[in-house]
């Protein structure tokens, strides 16, 4: 079932990168002001597309600290 991403809340499931089920633990609405978006590719062809602040891991890295060559969930940044 596809659920509009401001629908997400606390206790859903959503899919991982890895196809596996992920509990959501935490939703934040930010209003932010001349939004801009990062667009990052992996080496397996994904490409993400995220706000530079966004945390992303386990240690809550933020999306703009990625650089070529880091690993994210097993893959690898080819360009940020």
């Amino acid at each position: 079932m596809n659920v509009e991403l401001e629908n997400i809340k606390k206790g859903d499931y959503v899919i991982s990168t890895h196809g596996e089920p992920s509990l959501v633990v935490k939703t934040t609405k930010v209003r932010v002001y001349n939004h801009k978006v990062l667009e990052v590719k992996l080496n397996d062809g994904t490409i993400l597309e995220i706000s530079p602040g966004h945390p992303i891991g386990p240690n809550s890295i933020k999306f703009d600290s990625l650089k070529k060559g880091f690993k994210l969930d097993g893959r690898t940044v080819e360009s940020v």
